[in-house]
């Protein structure tokens, strides 16, 4: 009995480290995600003005709709980078949305 006891405690320890281990993860992913989720609208207004702002967000929207996740940072920065060099605007070096 003492031995089962001691092998659930274990397996619970563990359940708790590793479920921790993936929660810290989780928060930290979409803590990342979303602080690029703010700032490349921001950026794409800065550079190429609200219009574009606004055609980012709603692929961000109709991107995240369609492919049932949400889209990554990369591929959020450059669909950012797109729409400014699209509608004629360039991107600095050393820019938010110019790093790959």
């Amino acid at each position: 009995m003492i031995v089962n006891e001691a092998l659930r405690a274990t397996d619970d320890t563990v359940k708790e480290v590793f479920d921790l281990g993936i929660r810290r993860q989780a928060k930290w992913n979409e803590g990342a995600r979303r602080n690029v989720y703010e700032k490349s609208p921001r950026e794409v207004k800065q550079v190429a003005g609200d219009e574009e702002m606004e055609a980012l967000e709603r692929w961000l929207v109709q991107s995240s709709r369609e492919d049932d996740r949400f889209p990554s940072g990369r591929e959020t920065r450059k669909r950012g980078a797109q729409i400014c060099r699209d509608s004629g605007h360039s991107i600095p070096t050393g820019s938010f949305s110019g790093a790959d």
